[in-house]
């Protein structure tokens, strides 16, 4: 399992295998770029929400937009 260098992931990855929800053989690989193509694949939404952040009217604009809701 590729993921980023996020702290949580051992844990929850042990806790996983616990539970026996992942099989034991997964193994937790951390590298900051092996995920690289699921990170750019939300790039244009990452983007988008950037340019309305700390703009509430303009957050639940795009929110209505993105899932078709009225406003």
């Amino acid at each position: 399992m590729n993921v980023d260098k996020n702290p949580a992931y051992p844990a929850a990855v042990v806790a996983l295998k616990a539970e026996l929800a992942i099989p034991r053989r997964v193994a937790l690989r951390q590298c900051k770029y092996l995920n690289n193509v699921i990170e750019q694949d939300h790039r244009a939404v990452k983007k988008r929400v950037w340019l309305a952040k700390g703009d509430a009217a303009g957050q639940a604009r795009f929110i209505a937009e993105l899932f078709g809701l009225a406003a």
